[in-house]
C-alpha cells in the first residue's frame, strides 16, 4: 500500500520474541522515527508463555497493551503492521530480525 511516501509494512514471525527485546526495539524506533511512524498495530506472543498481547501506537503515543484470551494455534507469534512515512520496509524488517535474534535470515 502506498500513497506518496506513506506505506504499510507487515512483519510476521513464527517464533516468539522477548518482551524486553521488543520494548527496547520499539522504543528506539519511536525515538528515531516517531513522527514518521503514523501507526503500529500488532499481536505478539512473547517468550515465556502467557496470553497473546495486542500493542498499538501512533507516533510517540503507545497505548496500554491489551492481553487477549486466545488466538488460533496456527497464528504467527508476531503479526505487526506499521504505517510509516518515508521509512524503507527492508530497514524495518532487518532491524526487527536483528532484535529477534534472526540475523542469519537477513
Amino acid at each position: 500500500m502506498s500513497h506518496n511516501r506513506i506505506t504499510g509494512c507487515v512483519i510476521e514471525q513464527v517464533e516468539e520474541i522477548g518482551w524486553a527485546d521488543f520494548g527496547l526495539w520499539f522504543s528506539l524506533l519511536a525515538h528515531r522515527h516517531g513522527e514518521r511512524i503514523l501507526r503500529m498495530k500488532g499481536i505478539f506472543r512473547f517468550a515465556g508463555g502467557g496470553a497473546p498481547v495486542l500493542i498499538q501506537a501512533a507516533q510517540h503515543l503507545v497505548h496500554r497493551p491489551e492481553h487477549l484470551t486466545t488466538l488460533p494455534n496456527d497464528s504467527p507469534a508476531v503479526a505487526m503492521v506499521l504505517i510509516t512515512e518515508g521509512i524503507e520496509h527492508e530497514r524495518l524488517r532487518r532491524s526487527f530480525s536483528i532484535m529477534a535474534g534472526r540475523q542469519d535470515t537477513i
